[in-house]
């Protein structure tokens, strides 16, 4: 598992920054996220699914 987090800052004041993966047996899963608190609200949110394999690695994004 890999967890990060960062504070930015915008044109609406700081920003949380955030991401988290996971992994099992060659399957990925993981989030990332951006929370406006000028906003009070989170301004992107992404999933992404993959799997790697020793030749190739697969990967998908909503």
């Amino acid at each position: 598992a890999q967890v990060e987090t960062n504070i930015g800052s915008d044109a609406t004041g700081p920003t949380l920054n955030g991401a988290l993966v996971l992994g099992h047996q060659g399957w990925l899963a993981g989030y990332q996220y951006v929370y406006s608190t000028g906003k009070a609200s989170l301004t992107k949110s992404n999933f992404g699914l993959g799997y790697k394999a020793k030749d190739f690695t697969l990967f998908a994004n909503l």
